[in-house]
């Protein structure tokens, strides 16, 4: 059987691949090297699973100013410790404690000084102003069940600074793995359809890509509020809502002359 495409098959080809380029398909044949890789059609497919996070994290630290540095550290030390224990408690394990941050800055107050008409400016030994120190940890959550409690604690304890929580999965490659068969399923019959429609028959596929995405709500703000005469603190409630991973993959398959 010959392997040379006569020109009415070729012209048909031709005009399939002007055809479908707008929709991210082309088509190429090559009647001398029907294998290379720059023959045959190359087509695009596309997968998507969705899938529920089992995993948060959450930023939760306490800020303190105080007039020393000393003090300053001292208080943010013993909020961070009452916190850490308290967290253990609720069930979180050692590893899924982590220090995100530590600092102590001098801030200076600028507040302007009314001068004084019954005596003179005194120099002073050291500019007016606090010490702010932060210390922050990062908090790995495992059981979604315990996120509120987790947050309730933590301002109850006076953390108050939380930076958002954010959701992941702890074995995103089978969803990955679910999206790729779906990918690829997806680009064999549109290149089985090509193929049928130019009068050809698919070879073996030649050369392969992927690119893999992930979205979906990574991160919920978080809000957290203290009324004006009352240490108490509420915090909204913490949805995880879904997570979509998306897998295109372009195939390009060779081309042979359909069997008659």
């Amino acid at each position: 059987m010959s392997n040379i495409l006569n020109p009415s098959k070729i012209l048909a080809l031709a005009l399939l691949a002007t055809g479908v380029a707008a929709c991210g398909t082309t088509v190429v044949q090559s009647a001398n090297h029907p294998e290379s890789a720059d023959s045959g059609v190359a087509v695009s497919g596309f997968g998507k699973v969705s899938g529920t996070p089992d995993i948060a994290r959450a930023n939760i630290g306490v800020e303190v100013r105080a007039r020393t540095s000393e003090q300053a550290t001292a208080e943010t030390n013993e909020h961070m410790a009452r916190l850490t224990q308290a967290l253990k408690q609720l069930g979180i394990a050692e590893r899924d404690l982590k220090t995100a941050n530590f600092s102590v800055n001098f801030e200076q107050d600028s507040r302007p000084t009314a001068p004084s008409e019954t005596a003179p400016a005194v120099p002073k030994a050291e500019p007016a102003g606090w010490y702010r120190a932060a210390n922050s940890l990062e908090v790995t959550v495992r059981d979604l069940k315990l996120i509120g409690k987790v947050l309730g604690t933590a301002t109850a304890l006076g953390a108050n600074t939380v930076n958002g929580v954010t959701f992941e999965l702890s074995n995103p490659q089978a969803l990955e793995a679910q999206a790729r068969e779906k990918a690829v399923a997806d680009a064999h019959v549109r290149a089985q359809q090509l193929a049928k429609l130019s009068g050809v028959e698919l070879g073996p596929v030649i050369a392969i890509s992927e690119s893999v995405n992930f979205s979906g709500p990574m991160q919920a703000q978080m809000m957290m509020s203290k009324s004006a005469d009352s240490e108490s603190s509420s915090v909204a409630p913490i949805e995880s809502g879904q997570m979509e991973v998306t897998s295109q993959v372009s195939l390009r398959y060779a081309l042979r002359p359909a069997r008659r």
